[in-house]
């Protein structure tokens, strides 16, 4: 995503939180107020002309239009927005498109006399492949012309509005915004967001949010990474608007035209979202220079990139955005008494600078200098502005991970040969000297790296030399034992089908000061697979989740198969037939006629069920394995226990009535499908403990050995 208005610094260079220049209305999406006109006027920045010089930039010279498409996926609605700046009169005129019309459509009179060439040259016109290759390109085109006769009829509306005249070809465009309004259920999230919106949807959602659109916890409850704790549980439910990008020609930067774009698109799509939050993740624009940054060492390249988004982010802020936690993601809700509204730009939260971070004055006023310059000389500029000389630490003492030190984390050693290589160091050196506190370029101490990289002894072993390293933070504000968590937490969301790395949650176990011994196994499952709750069995399956899989086990019942006429397909009640049909969609297509002709096989299936139920009443997995288990030991006091093995041994099994109760189950929750359960049973639901691993069915039923659902 990139964002750019060149020119929207501070007034003065040395502030961390610069201010900002021109005031605008907390909240763009409340009614213009006429104090507040000079929002869509020129913003007379120090650096910029005044408006008396400026009279090509006075607001009736601009018109600003947006445009939606709107597309619909699984009775969800996407908004496919594009906001433009233009000066009038538009870009897009009538005259333009009736021309385009008219030559589309001498090109449909030529191919149609092409086709009758054609097809007086072949006795079989229909299948002549020249012919058929002719009439498609007819096609074409045809559709091509209702396309621009659409858009031309739009047009005529717009002008008839605004009482303008057809355009003149020579004006351009003077800015573009694009990007999305969605709000997709919790099921539905993850697909939207990784499959449809592609790599924007894919580093907000994860960034932000977990598969099912929950915030992540440490956005919550870290206490750096939180920020100023302003943003809350409502992200999860209203309304996202997601801006792409927003690009103003640069000869044209520095006049508000940014900031009135953005702001007539705020008000356009608050009519069709009231409570809607705006999300943007301000980034430097790279097509402005491309000529510029491959002639700069790496070191002044990415200085000049930290740059430009210091001033995009400052662009953003001046609009009423707020950073999300210590994220790089700025939000801006639509709700008047949103907590967002009552800060101030100087007082929005910026993630602490870390002692190794190498930074600069600001330097938003010479990037708008910049403008004017031949690329040549724009790279002289560069280089001596960003020169190491002038640059200087953000405070506290810094010092680069030794080599040796770097070695021993890097994995190429085993874990207990690290550990040999680090107690002879720490034998000659001594645990307090200043070498084992450096730091990486990230900011990862040796522990932070030993931690990561899943090497529990030399974990425990640094912990008991130097104790100090267990509060570093790295470049993520977090410390080893943070970092573990959230290593644990990403791998979770990203991959939940792999398995958990257990060293890691040994090394866990020992960055809490506690002896893996001591733990219970149950205990150890619930750290690895994330359990939030306490209570979750082996680790991964929540009493939420229990709940929902009883309300469907319990629907099992081999008395009510006594009911049932023996042969279903020669009935005519359909009921009894509809009954079990997403049941057969399960089975082994060899098996379904006869189950639905012997009441015997579905009096075992619903036992088998039955067991299912009973496994999670008694707090058990119910897994394939268990539930054998349990079936076996039924022999000779269930009256059942013959109709279930004539079920298993005539092709039925386990693993069909354990996926059809996970899939029912998974379909009803609020978060992987319909709500229904929780529309029918909230009252009892609310009252359940709530559980990171609520959501997880897919995931268990896999370990239950149920395959997906």
């Amino acid at each position: 995503m990139s964002t750019h208005e060149t020119g929207q610094g501070p007034a003065n260079g040395n502030e961390s939180h610069p201010p900002v220049d021109c005031p605008v209305p907390r909240n763009l999406f409340e009614n213009r107020d006429p104090k507040w006109q000079h929002v869509y006027k020129p913003i007379n920045l120090s650096h910029s002309k005044p408006d008396s010089e400026d009279p090509e930039f006075l607001p009736s010279n601009f018109r600003v239009d947006v445009r939606i498409a709107q597309h619909q996926i699984k009775n969800n609605t996407i908004y496919l927005f594009t906001g433009k700046i233009v000066k009038h009169p538009p870009h897009l005129t009538a005259l333009h498109f009736r021309e385009k019309i008219e030559t589309c459509k001498a090109t449909v009179r030529n191919l149609e006399k092409d086709l009758e060439c054609a097809e007086q040259q072949t006795s079989q016109p229909a299948s002549d492949p020249d012919c058929i290759q002719i009439r498609e390109k007819i096609d074409k085109v045809m559709d091509m012309v209702s396309e621009w006769e659409r858009k031309l009829r739009r047009i005529e509306s717009m002008e008839r509005q605004s009482d303008q005249s057809a355009a003149s070809k020579d004006e351009t465009e003077a800015g573009r915004c694009y990007g999305w309004l969605v709000n997709p259920p919790p099921s539905l999230f993850y697909r939207v967001m990784h499959n449809i919106l592609l790599k924007d949807g894919k580093e907000f959602s994860t960034e932000l949010f977990d598969r099912y659109r929950r915030l992540h916890p440490e956005l919550l409850q870290h206490p750096v990474k939180r920020g100023s704790a302003i943003w809350n549980q409502e992200v999860e439910s209203d309304h996202i608007l997601l801006i792409h990008y927003i690009r103003i020609r640069r000869k044209l930067r520095g006049h508000g035209l940014g900031k009135r774009l953005v702001s007539e698109l705020l008000m356009k799509m608050r009519s069709l979202a009231p409570n809607l939050i705006a999300y943007v993740k301000p980034q430097a624009i790279d097509y402005d220079w491309k000529e510029i940054k491959p002639r700069l060492d790496p070191h002044r390249r990415e200085c000049f990139g930290i740059e430009e988004i210091r001033i995009a982010t400052d662009f953003w802020r001046s609009l009423g955005f707020r950073r999300i936690g210590a994220s790089g993601w700025f939000g801006l809700a639509s709700a008047p008494n949103h907590p967002c509204h009552s800060i101030t730009a100087s007082e929005d939260f910026n993630p602490p600078m870390l002692p190794h971070q190498v930074t600069y004055p600001y330097k938003g006023y010479f990037l708008t200098n910049l403008m004017g310059l031949a690329p040549c000389l724009m790279v002289t500029a560069i280089n001596q502005e960003f020169s190491p000389v002038r640059c200087h630490f953000s405070g506290g003492t810094y010092k680069q991970l030794d080599a040796e030190i770097s070695l021993l984390t890097a994995g190429g050693l085993t874990d207990d040969r690290s550990v040999c290589e680090l107690l002879e160091m720490f034998r000659k050196r001594g645990p307090d000297h200043p070498l084992y506190d450096g730091v990486d370029d990230d900011g990862n101490s040796m522990l932070h790296l030993a931690a990561l990289r899943g090497m529990p002894k030399l974990v425990k072993s640094i912990l008991a030399q130097c104790p100090r390293l267990a509060t570093v933070r790295n470049r993520q504000h977090d410390t080893p034992m943070e970092a573990v968590l959230s290593k644990l937490g990403s791998s979770r969301t990203s991959q939940p089908e792999m398995p958990v790395e257990r060293a890691l949650v040994t090394c866990l176990i020992h960055l809490r000061g506690e002896d893996v011994t001591d733990i219970p196994q149950e205990e150890l499952d619930r750290l690895a697979y994330g359990c939030t709750c306490g209570q979750c069995i082996s680790g991964i399956l929540s009493v939420r989740m229990r709940y929902a899989l009883l309300n469907v086990a319990y629907q099992f019942n081999p008395e009510m198969v006594g009911n049932e006429p023996d042969n279903l397909l020669a009935t005519e009640n359909g009921e009894f037939r509809h009954n079990w049909e997403e049941r057969l969609r399960l089975l082994d297509s060899a098996f379904r006629i006869r189950f639905m002709r012997t009441a015997r096989y579905r009096q075992g299936y619903s036992y088998l069920g039955r067991l299912i139920a009973g496994c999670l009443h008694r707090g058990g997995l119910p897994s394939c394995a268990t539930i054998l288990g349990m079936h076996t030991k039924q022999k000779g006091s269930s009256k059942w226990y013959s109709a279930a093995q004539s079920y298993i041994s005539e092709g039925g099994g386990i693993v069909p009535i354990g996926k059809y109760i996970f899939d029912s189950a998974m379909r009803e929750d609020h978060l992987t499908g319909s709500g229904a359960l929780l529309r029918d049973c909230g009252s009892v639901i609310e009252k359940l403990p709530k559980c990171r691993n609520d959501p997880e069915f897919k995931y268990v039923s896999q370990r239950c050995g149920y395959d997906s659902v």
